[in-house]
């Protein structure tokens, strides 16, 4: 009898499987040769952008891309080839490696924001940028828009902030940008639905260090969504490629294309991105937000770092209406009582 013959492409070679340990061994060692030279390749790159200058979205966007390619031929060949545990780890650890570097060189080209103290002049032109700004013992204000840092003409910032609701009405309208949030607590971003939401197109998104927050999103974010460091928050949003790292206690609403990853997370829950929000995400019956690989659980059980989000634990349609009648800034207990609605319940 025949043996089963099944072929896959890892990185730019063509790998047929042939269920021999002779023809298995052989293949190990053609994926150890490309994987090799994909890394070479990347790790030269991730060099040269260090000592550029400066670094564009488009640098930064085609690396992520490539090591995200990189990584996903790893885990189809974890699929079809017996890959020692040995040799695993060290493909994880270069892995690992090279996400590091890009996350070093994007926080350090990352720009700087510069504060203004004038406060009788407003601002002539609108700011992509939201910073903190204080405020009067047991009082919540809005977000105090700022210059935006040299360089930043096509980047939006959402930072340091605590107890917020924050909303487009300080954020740019009419131009296309890449969004970054990170350095969050108790806050509610909500850039989805109202009469002050301008025809805008956020590109790509950057996430980094939110605690107990809600972030609402378009359900057509036109790139990658990049996500570290959450803890007990609620995520809503459609993107092309979704993945996040290092987080816990985690509920994503989602629609997309493309299977989702997680990495070093637990306790995450997927569910379809809310029809209420948005009448453009696309068909539940399309998108891929349960067909998720967790690159730190490579094996052929399930995962236990995520699960389906059950339906007696997603967000109610009332509660959903409740986001769309905020209008303006929000704070104290009104604040709190809607964060109780939305977040994970453990």
């Amino acid at each position: 009898m025949s043996h089963l013959l099944t072929c896959t492409v890892l990185l730019p070679l063509p790998i047929c499987l042939e269920m021999s340990e002779t023809n298995n061994q052989r293949l190990i060692q053609e994926f150890y040769t490309s994987f090799q030279v994909s890394k070479t390749d990347l790790t030269s790159r991730l060099e040269k952008l260090k000592d550029q200058g400066d670094v564009s979205n488009n640098d930064l966007n085609g690396l992520t891309l490539d090591i995200t390619g990189l990584r996903k031929s790893l885990t189809d060949a974890t699929v079809y080839l017996n890959i020692p545990s040995y040799d695993l780890r060290l493909y994880e650890e270069a892995l690992k490696s090279l996400e590091q570097s890009l996350d070093e060189i994007r926080t350090s080209f990352a720009p700087k924001p510069k504060f203004s103290f004038k406060r009788s002049k407003p601002a002539t032109t609108p700011s992509s940028v939201i910073s903190p700004s204080p405020a009067p013992s047991g009082t919540s204000s809005g977000p105090h828009p700022v210059s935006p840092p040299e360089g930043s003409t096509n980047r939006l910032l959402l930072f340091n902030q605590s107890k917020k609701y924050l909303d487009w009405t300080s954020l740019p309208s009419n131009s296309s940008s890449d969004l970054t949030v990170s350095n969050l607590d108790h806050c509610i971003v909500n850039l989805v639905g109202g009469t002050e939401e301008p025809t805008q197109s956020i590109t790509a998104l950057h996430v980094q260090n939110l605690q107990d927050c809600v972030l609402i999103l378009p359900p057509s974010i036109d790139g990658s969504a990049l996500l570290h460091d959450l803890k007990r928050c609620t995520i809503i949003l459609g993107c092309h490629q979704f993945r996040m790292h290092s987080s816990t206690s985690v509920n994503v609403y989602l629609s997309i294309s493309s299977n989702p990853i997680i990495e070093h997370c637990s306790a995450v829950a997927f569910a379809a991105y809310p029809p209420e929000l948005s009448k453009s995400a696309i068909p539940v019956a399309d998108s891929k937000h349960l067909s998720v690989q967790d690159f730190t659980h490579i094996r052929a059980t399930p995962s236990p770092n995520w699960k389906a989000l059950p339906p007696s634990e997603t967000i109610s349609v009332e509660d959903w209406g409740m986001i769309s009648t905020i209008r303006g800034p929000i704070g104290g207990d009104r604040l709190e009582e809607v964060l109780t609605k939305l977040l994970p319940k453990s």
